[in-house]
């Protein structure tokens, strides 16, 4: 019996989990988790992103609390993921289209390498307005409990979590774009909107 208990206990904390992902569901219009952003998964209210800490720009530490005020879309990819090489390009049009005081692409590099192998992997897929973040000890995602490469989980302005996409997405999409809208129009960032069809 004990033996039974422990190999089901991990199936009861995992529906848990999810239970409480999709507990959110009613705050965000079902519209919005559709197309590209259909695999995006809910979090439950008030969920606490969990505290990391990662080289920045500068090559010195710093924590994702630095970020604490902007909507921040924190992707975990590395230069040898496939699906994160596609993905980036996109990813870069998103920082490029609402970058600024509210809102942060923070793509985090995993390379064992380290920062180095960043700048000339930008240059190749032609990324512009990402900057360089690294984590080579790959604590950050086990801290996420992210299960591979690319993971991309959306933290609000109060450091809580919004959600995560696992796997890649079309980050320049209409949907992501207009859930990227939704999130910023929840923390009180009303020229989202205005930049997006002055970019668009």
């Amino acid at each position: 019996m004990p033996k039974f208990t422990a190999k089901i206990t991990p199936f009861l904390c995992a529906a848990a989990i999810l239970l409480g992902f999709k507990s959110a569901a009613a705050d965000v219009p079902t519209t919005l988790l559709s197309g590209a952003m259909a695999n995006f998964t809910l979090a439950a209210p008030q969920t606490p992103a969990p505290e990391i800490s990662f080289a920045g720009p500068d090559g010195q530490e710093m924590s994702l609390d630095a970020f604490r005020g902007k909507l921040v879309v924190l992707n975990f990819w590395a230069t040898w993921c496939a699906p994160c090489r596609r993905e980036m390009p996109d990813l870069d049009k998103l920082q490029a289209r609402f970058g600024g005081p509210g809102f942060e692409v923070v793509a985090l590099s995993l390379d064992r390498k380290g920062a180095a192998v960043i700048p000339p992997f930008y240059a190749e897929v032609g990324v512009g307005h990402l900057k360089i973040y690294s984590d080579r000890t790959m604590k950050s995602m086990r801290a996420f409990a992210a299960p591979g490469l690319p993971t991309t989980v959306i933290v609000g302005p109060d450091g809580s979590e919004k959600g995560r996409l696992i796997g890649p997405a079309d980050w320049a999409s209409p949907e992501a774009i207009a859930l990227i809208e939704h999130f910023l129009a929840e923390a009180g960032d009303a020229r989202a909107p205005l930049k997006s069809k002055a970019g668009g």
